[in-house]
């Protein structure tokens, strides 16, 4: 028999989902699909990734009260406060996609005793 992971909600001790525990050998793979998906991902242009990183933005606040709701059952967090994390994780998507031509621009640096 599989061994399983449940969720449950806090307020109510109700099952809200069963998980499958993966064996060491599927977690080795999924790490391994991962860094491959890294190396095509490396490739992809500041441009580009802005513009995916702004289209989660958009479907995280799509389904703002859906992922709100989904945190009250599984947690137990405030609805409200919610609604508020969705929006801080839209609100930092947005921000990485406009500022990281700035952010990740080499710059130079004066040190004691040179340059770097």
């Amino acid at each position: 028999m599989a061994k399983t992971h449940q969720t449950i909600n806090p307020a109510t001790g109700e099952t809200i989902a069963t998980y499958d525990v993966i064996s060491d050998e599927q977690a080795l793979q999924a790490l391994n699909d991962s860094h491959k998906a890294f190396l095509e991902w490396r490739k992809t242009s500041l441009e580009e990734r802005g513009n995916i990183l702004r289209e989660i933005a958009k479907r995280l606040r799509a389904k703002k009260g859906e992922y709100a709701a989904l945190m009250t059952r599984e947690m137990g967090k405030p609805i409200s406060q919610g609604g508020d994390e969705i929006e801080l994780c839209a609100a930092i998507c947005e921000y990485s996609a406009d500022n990281a031509g700035k952010m990740l621009a080499d710059e130079e640096r004066e040190l004691d005793g040179g340059r770097a």
